[in-house]
């Protein structure tokens, strides 16, 4: 789905009373390893993203610093030192 982020923000916008959860998964099987500059920014009642073990890269901006959101990441992933450098709430996902 061409600009997936856009589309992720529209539907947490349009239902505030639903909690949202984005998943690396889905990023994988759409073939992206990254995510991208502000994908997650402003995204109010997204409260949990899920990492996938391969995925490779992650925008510095990609997340506000303040949002709450939760990352499930695996442990010694590219996800799990994104949210120990960036102060992330986190929790490890099992292998």
């Amino acid at each position: 789905l061409k600009d997936w982020e856009i589309h992720l923000k529209t539907l947490t916008d349009s239902y505030r009373q639903s909690r949202f959860i984005a998943s690396g998964s889905a990023a994988a099987a759409l073939k992206v390893k990254s995510i991208e500059s502000g994908a997650f920014a402003n995204c109010k009642n997204l409260r949990y993203v899920q990492f996938g073990y391969y995925d490779t890269e992650i925008a510095e901006d990609a997340f506000d610093s303040e949002s709450g959101i939760v990352l499930f990441v695996y442990p010694n992933s590219y996800g799990y030192n994104y949210a120990v450098e960036h102060l992330m709430l986190y929790k490890l996902v099992n292998n």
